[in-house]
């Protein structure tokens, strides 16, 4: 992502989530180490959008989005890939994210990516309040002790 897909992203962010991230939030963790950000384009529109947050040891996506009209095209799958090779380069063992409890589109979609669901956060959204489904996707398979 750059700064100038910045705009198009807020867009496709403000119309998914009742509180979505403000536009100067992007612009001030994009140059962050421990931020890692991927659009999908068509030529020099932005159909879908991906940030995680990155630390030493695992990834948590902290936003994520594809227009409406691009969705089950494999632009969210392509950004997740995506996301998993980059993990898997940086030798991260785990990738998780939140995802409200109602939503069972996107939570058919993650276990299609290969998540799992881990933990249900009570009262974990706002507007409307509701549960988060704590979900984790495992880039390499660890030997058990």
């Amino acid at each position: 992502m750059t700064r100038e897909d910045v705009p198009q992203v807020f867009q496709i962010e403000k119309s998914f989530f009742s509180i979505p991230w403000k536009e100067q939030d992007f612009y001030d963790l994009l140059p962050k180490e421990e931020y890692f950000f991927l659009v999908a384009k068509q030529e020099e529109k932005v159909l879908g959008y991906l940030g995680a947050a990155i630390t030493p040891f695992d990834a948590s996506v902290t936003t994520t989005g594809v227009l409406l009209e691009h969705q089950r095209r494999g632009v969210g799958t392509a950004l997740f890939k995506a996301l998993f090779f980059e993990c898997q380069r940086r030798g991260l063992a785990e990738v998780f994210l939140e995802v409200r409890e109602s939503n069972r589109k996107a939570r058919a979609f993650y276990e299609k990516l290969g998540f799992c669901q881990l933990a249900s956060r009570k009262n974990f959204y706002q507007d409307p309040m509701e549960d988060g489904i704590l979900m984790r996707y495992k880039t390499r398979v660890e030997k058990e002790c």
